[in-house]
């Protein structure tokens, strides 16, 4: 089967627009509807339909601390943006405009470094040393309300491997109130990857699946294959693991041609599953999309940015992929 990437919309943001600062963080709303990006303190959203062509956003946010992370939930126009100072907010986004709440973890310094979803209406927060799961209790008062029930406990040590604090790097979501949650500190060789059941009455009793030391970072997860997605930038690879296994059962190193019949290996910096076994990752100047039981499908450059690493890439559940 042949694949045809089409351009649907181009985006390029004037350094003004940004306060001089480089978009870090973007995300793409499930319907593709809006396209949320982060830089420094501030958060704008974009709604291709209707503000793309009036150059205004239909979200605006300037914090006063360092932004971390930009996750849309499931419903399509609610939007979680974390923050540097233990700092969450929360927007819900409509052609009326859009209404904001925010929280900060209690008595916290830590990042608020990014956010999953577990079920309707029950997110994880991890922040630098913990994992706080809320519930959303909206009354007339505080629609936006989301409750602390608690947090997970400290992960275990593999083959006695943590010798100190921990710090978290990512969460992920699974059905069944499932999360992989990815550590780093003294002592881990590479990254702990824990897979925990959660107690969403008392989280601090949420059980442990699985305990793994995997390479790289934590890019994706999916249900629909039981698999776990890293990206390994010291080796330029992403892998593909079954959830709760120490073994990669794919390894995918994208290269480029060199001189004469000589390959390069590219920078790899994000991934992500595209349906059930598709996976769209990046490389210099291009993405990537193929499967697990085959090379690459197909490799879509950008003119003029050839020599660029991109940074990160959303994907939508549309199919449409922003950059």
């Amino acid at each position: 089967m042949t694949l045809v990437w089409t351009e649907d919309i181009t985006l390029q943001f004037p350094r003004n627009l940004t306060n001089g600062h480089n978009i870090e963080h973007l995300a793409l709303s499930h319907d593709a509807r809006y396209i949320a990006i982060g830089y420094d303190k501030g958060v704008d959203v974009w709604d291709t339909r209707s503000t793309l062509n009036v150059r205004e956003p239909a979200y605006h946010f300037r914090g006063s601390t360092r932004i971390h992370s930009v996750k849309w939930l499931p419903d399509r126009s609610t939007l979680i943006h974390t923050h540097a100072g233990a700092r969450v907010y929360i927007a819900t986004i409509s052609a009326a405009g859009f209404a904001t709440s925010g929280f900060r973890k209690s008595g916290a310094q830590d990042a608020a470094v990014m956010a999953a979803v577990i079920a309707e209406g029950l997110i994880a927060i991890a922040y630098s040393h913990t994992i706080e799961i809320r519930r959303h209790f909206p009354s007339a008062l505080e629609p936006l309300k989301w409750h602390a029930l608690g947090e997970l406990p400290s992960p275990p040590a593999l083959n006695g491997q943590i010798q100190g604090p921990v710090l978290v790097k990512s969460v992920h979501s699974l059905r069944s109130n499932r999360l992989i949650v990815s550590y780093t500190g003294p002592g881990i060789r590479n990254t702990l990857v824990v897979c925990w059941r959660i107690n969403t009455k008392q989280p601090s009793l949420s059980e442990i699946e699985a305990v793994n030391d995997l390479a790289g970072i934590v890019a994706d997860v999916s249900d629909a294959s039981n698999s776990v997605l890293m990206v390994d930038a010291t080796f330029g690879a992403y892998r593909l693991y079954n959830v709760g296994s120490a073994t990669s059962r794919k390894n995918f190193v994208p290269r480029a041609p060199g001189f004469g019949s000589v390959s390069v290996a590219q920078p790899v910096s994000d991934a992500h599953f595209l349906g059930v076994d598709t996976i769209v990752g990046t490389g210099l100047g291009q993405i990537l999309l193929w499967k697990e039981d085959t090379t690459v499908l197909q490799g879509l450059s950008f003119r003029n940015y050839s020599d660029h690493r991109i940074r990160s890439i959303s994907v939508s559940l549309v199919n449409s992929i922003d950059l």
